[in-house]
């Protein structure tokens, strides 16, 4: 599913570094978002999803403080 209005829009993906999270993220980049990728415990993993997302948008790396 495409939604135009993503497209330039900053969006927020909490416990982006595994499973729904990370899908979600992956799948808003497709769709032009900014995403922040967001993680709890798993660093690498959030490293992986940010990878992924920078290949369709851009994105930063969030961690919880």
């Amino acid at each position: 599913m495409i939604y135009e209005d993503l497209k330039g829009k900053k969006v927020l993906v909490t416990g982006a570094s595994s499973g729904i999270g990370l899908a979600t993220a992956v799948s808003f980049s497709r769709q032009g978002g900014f995403v922040g990728v967001h993680y709890f415990r798993t660093e690498d993993g959030a490293k992986k999803a940010l990878r992924q997302v920078k290949k369709n948008s851009d994105g930063v790396l969030l961690m919880r403080i």
